[in-house]
């Protein structure tokens, strides 16, 4: 049908055929402690610790038949510190790990099937401050992130997926929350994100590349209202022009 002026009565003309259909099912159990530490009437310490079980079974029934199976367990944790100087603010620190297992969209193949989990580690500063007796808060933070081993097609054998490619965000985030009046609330935040291909075995090439839907930019607002009883909000977010692929070829 033609792009610029669609025919939405037009007849399919080829032959309709399903390609996928997929029966999927998920267990997950997880184990965590987590304790906060009053070092000092300022200084607070975090730490955690967590053990998952992510347990799928994917059945193709359509396309390519077949099924796949498979158990992924990991330990992450996490810790970090809090000063707070006064009662109107307070700057912190915080590291944590994380993994993403193969299966973790209901989505297993061949390919992937015997693909270990990714691993991720996040560290981040920030702080925090009150104003104007509560009314206004202000955040701001600076992250990186890390995908220290990210899912690649195998080079000598494209029918499998490997861990071998290694992918860093670094951003820088403000935040900004107020009561404007008595019931009107507003939120307003941005970010900046640089991403990039630290490291690849299938697309060597795209070193140093920025990674596929990372916006550089994001912009966040939301309103709320609050009357009778009731509360009504509108908001919206804004991203920049992004990648749809970071590799080279």
């Amino acid at each position: 049908t033609s792009l610029l002026d669609p025919n939405p009565s037009q007849q399919f003309a080829g032959t309709p055929a399903v390609s996928s259909k997929v029966d999927a099912t998920a267990n997950s159990i997880g184990a965590y402690a987590l304790d906060t530490i009053h070092a000092t009437s300022k200084l607070d310490v975090t730490a955690g610790v967590r053990w998952d079980r992510f347990d799928a079974d994917v059945k193709a029934l359509a396309g390519t038949i077949g099924t796949f199976s498979r158990v992924d367990t990991m330990v992450s944790w996490r810790g970090g510190v809090v000063y707070k100087p006064n009662s109107h603010a307070s700057v912190y620190a915080s590291y944590s790990t994380s993994f993403n297992p193969s299966a973790e969209a209901l989505s297993l193949s061949a390919s992937t099937v015997d693909t270990a989990p990714e691993k991720n580690r996040n560290m981040e500063v920030g702080s925090k401050v009150d104003l104007r007796n509560g009314r206004l808060s202000v955040r701001a933070a600076l992250y990186r992130t890390d995908k220290l081993n990210a899912r690649e097609t195998d080079p000598t054998n494209p029918l499998i997926q490997i861990l071998s490619g290694k992918q860093r965000v670094t951003g820088q985030e403000l935040e900004l929350n107020g009561q404007v009046t008595r019931g009107w609330n507003l939120l307003a935040g941005y970010a900046h994100m640089d991403s990039e291909l630290l490291k690849s075995r299938a697309f060597p090439a795209a070193v140093g590349a920025k990674l596929a839907n990372v916006p550089d930019n994001t912009f966040t607002f939301w309103s709320t209202h609050h009357a009778l009883g009731f509360e009504v909000g509108e908001g919206g977010d804004r991203k920049s022009t992004r990648l749809n692929s970071s590799h080279i070829t």
